[in-house]
């Protein structure tokens, strides 16, 4: 039960943070004050979230675990100085898991992703290393889950001339890289000589890649 609560309220909190990145106000931690008020505010965009972590004597069991869990803690609360004085926030310990939350709320939002809803995304708020990550995690996992590269192959196409796009296309590929998804890499890959054949950047970037997968091989 309370595992599944963890899942709820890591889902809620997910959502609130992508909406502020698309409003243009990216945030990587929820205000406590905010959510103790919503708690008494039906209608209140946090008010499914603050029950799941407020109880009348304290904080949930499920909330207790994801910010003391013994082997790894997931969620923390730290004070920041705002313009509104000292305040307390909820973040994540961890970027690499505030861009996999994020990037599932995306794909949650979108259902199946379109090479716009990427765009609009990027136009929204500033490319950070946190926004970046999380639309490469939704970018890769709706291709793997298609079992193409369809959307990947449209924005290179369509916007490959924008700073952004690319950030957002090489950080997907060093990804495939790093996570070791060799087959989708070369059919990535010769998908785009394939489509661009006088496209020398993308040739000499295939080279590397083959030579970088096979130096990862020989020192294993």
């Amino acid at each position: 039960y309370a595992g599944k609560q963890q899942s709820t309220i890591l889902q809620l909190i997910g959502r609130h943070l992508l909406k502020c990145y698309l409003s243009g106000e990216p945030t990587d931690g929820i205000d406590v004050s905010e959510l103790r008020d919503a708690l008494s505010q039906p209608n209140a965009e946090l008010h499914q979230l603050a029950k799941l972590i407020y109880k009348s004597d304290g904080i949930s069991i499920a909330y207790a675990e994801l910010l003391n869990k013994a082997d790894r803690p997931i969620l923390k609360e730290v004070r920041r100085n705002t313009a509104k004085g000292e305040r307390v926030y909820i973040q994540f310990i961890y970027e690499r898991f505030l861009e996999y939350i994020l990037s599932q709320a995306f794909i949650e939002m979108h259902s199946s992703p379109q090479p716009g809803h990427f765009i609009d995304a990027l136009k929204a708020t500033e490319a950070s290393v946190v926004w970046i990550g999380a639309l490469r995690n939704a970018l890769i996992d709706t291709c793997i889950s298609a079992d193409n590269f369809d959307i990947f192959i449209q924005l290179h196409n369509n916007w490959g001339d924008d700073y952004n796009v690319m950030s957002l296309l090489n950080d997907f590929i060093g990804a495939l890289i790093s996570e070791n998804y060799e087959n989708q890499l070369f059919r990535l890959l010769k998908l785009l000589i394939s489509g661009s054949q006088t496209d020398n950047a993308l040739i000499e970037q295939f080279n590397q890649v083959v030579k970088t997968i096979e130096s990862n091989q020989a020192d294993d």
